[in-house]
């Protein structure tokens, strides 16, 4: 086979990379016209999130979930860059999209020098055709998240810590790098272990002054957040406090393949600071704070794992199949499932299974300059433990492209060059074994968060009154899998557009049996109590299904007040008074009760001491 001349190789690359941002445009511009996740229609969850705090950074004001005096419950970096950016033309998540795009291009520019200083000519141009075509790169480019952002400043990192490695006593070089990867690490912590795994890969005799500078330089970043956290809440921070929480969310009983939350006080993740440190405060005498909440988790995480070590070896091994999983598992934004709205998206065509094998394959038998290699490795295996240590997804696995894909474009040249021997077949075996079990991995976890994945697209459908696509969305979702979350929010959906008897017949089918019953049983008591169909209408069987949640759990709130309601449409203000202000003592800051309890009074004519109660609730909502 001839050699390809530099000409012909620049021209080759010139070539990928406009395929690259042609798809990339053609993929912008399929999720804007259909996609209703797309950011410049909507933003939830950790998209929302991200969004919401850059744009209360850009305007100066304050952000509720992040408050003053607190420390970092999530990481601040990338929140803190699209701030900027949002100064610059306003809050416009589609401008962040196309930054995005921006930094997904030139990282694909310093993946090929990565490659090429690891690997050879030759591997770099492989690896840059697998990134380019790789569906979760571009996929997360067009979404508010953190981890173009983190991947991006992983790769100059990384690109600029192999090239000082060649020139040992270049510690300049070496804290570049260490500073770029700090940086990284406080837009998603989950890379923090690579900064020691990089050092310790940069520490050979000959470069031991490159690792001291890289380390010194790469705490530079997470220890600026650790002394603000210290300085303005008193507590020792490093980057941010959640991870104490997401730890115990991938290692507690029924954890398998990724993360399992464990309950539905978990369900937004604006109120995951506020659930955790109730959780944690719960028979104390005093509340804790973030950092003693962060620790409470990861003590009962290790716990569980000492407590019971073959269930969460089960789940460990559940996590690495996952993680090596051809299916693209996500919660917040689904591939999979977006891509049945965009077909665009289907034109990115290399799987992760193919990137496994050749992975597999150039760590087999493919020659690389030590140096790099060995600094790839440490990056990798650091990233990968720490995803089974707590739980692995897609835009998680991304931050690991940075490595993997140089070892994929060395594979590809072992497995697909003219070689015979036995190497070359160990080589070829190897890379084939590594693909069929990233094909065949468990899909249970896949399959369920797409499902979920549905369900949001179709609230985000219903949130923009598209109401048919809305109704498609949860029955797409429950094609996949049938599911409680889809089930409620299309009875949900029933009732607001008057199909009663529709929803009447979900919500039984849901109580009946199902790992949400108890919110099925409450939802159609109300559908009960204030139906407007007569024939649907039964007030003494919402009764009924109150008190039976009562029973089951006295402190039910929503029961509580759907009893106050039952007894105050009866005329028994007395009655409601007492269930509502029986609700208030299981929660005095939500407004349900307060309403029922004024609405009681006054129905009552009691009008001074509504009056009275309409105050201590604007006083009680006021504090909290």
């Amino acid at each position: 086979m001839r050699p390809v001349s530099p000409r012909g190789r620049r021209l080759l690359l010139v070539a990928i990379l406009a395929a690259a941002a042609a798809l990339r445009l053609a993929a912008l511009l399929d999720l804007r016209a259909n996609d209703p996740l797309f950011p410049s229609r909507q933003t939830f969850s950790d998209g929302r999130y991200y969004h919401e705090w850059a744009v209360a950074l850009a305007e100066g004001r304050a952000f509720p979930p992040e408050p003053p005096g607190k420390p970092h419950w999530m990481p601040p970096l990338f929140p803190w860059a699209l701030s900027l950016l949002y100064r610059a033309v306003g809050p416009r998540p589609l401008a962040l999209v196309l930054a995005h795009h921006a930094l997904g291009m030139v990282g694909l520019l310093l993946l090929h020098g990565l490659a090429r200083r690891a690997f050879g000519e030759g591997a770099a141009l492989v690896a840059v055709a697998l990134g380019a075509f790789y569906l979760p790169i571009a996929f997360l480019e067009g979404k508010p998240m953190a981890e173009t952002l983190a991947a991006f400043l992983a790769l100059a990192g990384l690109r600029i810590v192999c090239r000082s490695e060649a020139a040992p006593g270049n510690s300049r070089r070496s804290a570049a790098g260490g500073l770029l990867l700090g940086l990284a690490s406080c837009a998603r912590p989950q890379l923090l272990p690579a900064l020691p795994a990089v050092a310790l890969a940069l520490s050979g005799k000959s470069a031991r002054s490159g690792a001291l500078a890289f380390l010194g330089a790469a705490v530079l970043a997470p220890g600026a957040t650790l002394v603000r956290n210290l300085a303005v809440s008193g507590q020792p921070v490093l980057v941010s406090a959640n991870g104490g929480v997401n730890f115990y969310f991938g290692n507690h009983p029924g954890v398998r393949g990724t993360f399992r939350a464990p309950g539905p006080q978990w369900a937004s993740i604006f109120e995951q600071r506020e659930t955790a440190l109730r959780e944690v405060a719960r028979g104390r005498e005093r509340e804790a704070g973030e950092s003693a909440a962060s620790a409470y988790f990861y003590r009962r995480g290790l716990s569980w794992i000492a407590s019971e070590p073959g269930e969460a070896a089960a789940a460990w091994g559940a996590k690495a199949a996952c993680l090596l999983s051809n299916e693209e598992v996500e919660i917040v934004y689904s591939p999979a499932a977006e891509g049945e709205l965009a077909g665009s998206l289907r034109l990115f065509f290399v799987p992760f299974a193919l990137i496994a094998g050749l992975v597999a394959s150039g760590f087999a038998g493919a020659p690389a300059v030590p140096g790099a290699r060995r600094i790839l490795s440490f990056y990798l295996l650091a990233g990968a433990a720490l995803q089974v240590a707590f739980f692995p997804y897609s835009r998680f696995r991304v931050l690991l492209l940075p490595a993997l894909l140089p070892f994929a474009g060395a594979g590809a040249l072992a497995v697909f060059k003219p070689a015979r021997g036995r190497g070359a077949t160990f080589v070829r075996a190897v890379a084939l074994l590594v693909s069929s079990i990233s094909l065949l991995a468990p899909r249970e976890a896949a399959q369920g968060l797409r499902a979920n994945a549905f369900v949001d697209i179709g609230n985000a459908w219903r949130d923009q009154g598209d109401l048919a696509r809305a109704e498609g969305g949860y029955r797409r979702s429950i094609e996949i899998r049938p599911n409680a979350r889809a089930a409620l929010a299309l009875a949900e959906l029933f009732e607001r557009t008057g199909r009663i008897r529709e929803a009447e017949t979900i919500l039984r089918e849901v109580a009946a049996g199902s790992t949400v019953h108890e919110e099925a049983r409450y939802r159609l008591g109300v559908l009960y109590l204030r139906s407007t169909d007569p024939a649907v209408r039964r007030p003494e069987e919402a009764r009924r299904l109150f008190e039976e949640l009562l029973r089951a759990d006295p402190r039910h709130y929503e029961a509580r007040c759907g009893l106050g309601t039952y007894f105050a449409e009866r005329g028994d203000y007395a009655e409601a008074v007492g269930q509502f202000e029986r609700a208030l003592a299981l929660d005095r800051r939500r407004p349900e009760a307060w309403n029922g309890v004024v609405s009681a009074l006054e129905s009552s004519g009691r009008h001074e001491e509504a009056a009275a109660a309409r105050a201590r609730a604007a006083e009680a909502t006021r504090r909290f």
